[in-house]
Parts: structure tokens; C-alpha cells; sequence
């Protein structure tokens, strides 16, 4: 018998890489997270560190009136013109696999929240995260209609980093908690540096105190936590 040897692509990318996301578009994000990243300053970001912020547009464009909780229209073109990423999270954050019955309902909800924020003034919109970050065949076919990649997301720390070879309809996100360690972030981090992986951390609220908390204990953060 005859064989014949390919060599296969690596997974790796060429360097570990890292990026923040925050779901739901909420005010605490841009009040008390963004000013801490816009003045992360260093010789390698000039401009601080830069964030993708999924966002949901019934309560940020299409009904602010009553939502006072979450970011506004301007807040949104303010964060894109310092070099913030604005993305779909869906008009109004329904399960798509569980609460979305048919296409008909999913498009609405995904390509509705692109086109919103596309009418509003967002120039680039390229991917999305799934609402709880559900998803299956027919909400990535949806999303692939409009968009280059989609999110889900996971509390656990197992098959949190992503490769080339992941499908990019299919990208995981770690996301952080109440009591999530600064040195667990941190050895996330360094684990991705030396695998030459990609991680995703998702971030939700970022409130000054517990007590502030929505839901403490959950997907949030308070500000002493961020700033650690």
C-alpha cells in the first residue's frame, strides 16, 4: 500500500488572544466599566482597552421609555466612536431555541436587532450572542444570514478557549461572577497566552455594591471586583 502525508494546519492562532464582552446593554456597564478599560492606557493600547458590547434593542433604541436601566442610543454611538464593537444580542433577549417557535420569530429577533442598530447609526455589526447562550442549527443559520459569528456561554471553566478550528458560529465565552477571583481571570488568561488559544470573558452588570446587585450572586460584578 501507498500513503501519503499532509501536513495539517495548526489550531493555534499565531498568539494567545483575549476579549471582553458584555451582554444586555446595561447602564452600569457603560457608567462604571467603560471609563475604567477607555483609560487602560499602556504603550500597547494607547487608546486603553476596547470592548464588544452586546446589545438589546427594545429597551436601548426601540422602547428606552421603559427601561430605565439600560444604556441609551447615545451612550451606544459614544461607546463606538471610542472604539467600542456594538453587537447583536437580539431585540428583546428571548431563549431563540426555547421561547422562539419558528424562523419567523428568531429572524425577527436577530436580523430585527441587526437592523435596528444598523438604522440607528452603528456602522459595523458583525456577530452575536445567543440570549443565554442558547442556540442550534437554525438560530447559526439565521445568524449566518446577517452576521460572521456568534457566542454562547458557560459558568464552567472546561472548554472555555477557543481555536481556529472551532466553528464560528459556535464560540464559548467564560463568564465571570459575583465571586469570580481576579486570579482566576488571571490564569484564564495566562492559559491562553501559552496554549496560543482564544478567551472570551462576558461580563453583565457592573454595579458599585452587592447590595446594588440585580441579582447578586449571579452575572454580576461590582465595581471594587472590576477594578481588582
Amino acid at each position: 500500500s501507498e500513503y501519503v502525508l499532509n501536513p495539517v494546519a495548526s489550531a493555534q492562532f499565531a498568539q494567545g488572544l483575549v476579549s471582553l464582552t458584555f451582554d444586555d446593554s446595561w447602564k452600569s456597564v457603560f457608567v462604571n466599566a467603560i471609563p475604567v478599560l477607555d483609560l487602560a492606557k499602556s504603550a500597547s493600547y494607547p487608546s486603553g482597552l476596547k470592548s464588544t458590547q452586546y446589545v438589546n434593542t427594545e429597551p436601548t433604541i426601540l422602547a428606552p421609555e421603559r427601561y430605565a436601566n439600560n444604556m441609551s442610543l447615545d451612550e451606544l454611538l459614544a461607546m463606538q466612536s471610542n472604539g467600542h464593537e456594538i453587537a447583536v444580542h437580539t431585540r428583546s433577549h428571548r431563549d431563540l431555541v426555547r421561547d422562539a417557535k419558528d424562523d419567523a420569530s428568531r429572524t425577527e429577533e436577530i436580523v430585527g436587532c441587526y437592523d435596528d442598530l444598523k438604522r440607528a447609526g452603528i456602522e459595523t455589526v458583525s456577530n452575536i450572542a445567543y440570549p443565554l447562550g442558547r442556540s442550534d442549527d437554525r438560530v447559526k443559520q439565521i445568524s449566518a444570514s446577517r452576521l460572521l459569528g456568534g457566542r454562547s456561554v458557560t459558568r464552567g471553566t472546561a472548554n472555555i478557549y477557543n481555536s481556529l478550528a472551532v466553528d464560528r458560529y459556535d464560540l464559548e465565552a467564560f463568564s465571570l461572577q459575583i465571586d469570580t477571583q481576579a486570579s482566576e481571570v488571571i490564569a484564564m488568561i495566562d492559559q491562553a497566552i501559552a496554549e496560543q488559544a482564544w478567551l472570551i470573558l462576558a461580563f453583565h452588570r457592573v454595579e458599585p455594591t452587592r447590595e446594588a446587585c440585580h441579582h447578586p450572586g449571579t452575572t454580576e460584578m461590582t465595581l471594587t471586583a472590576w477594578k481588582s
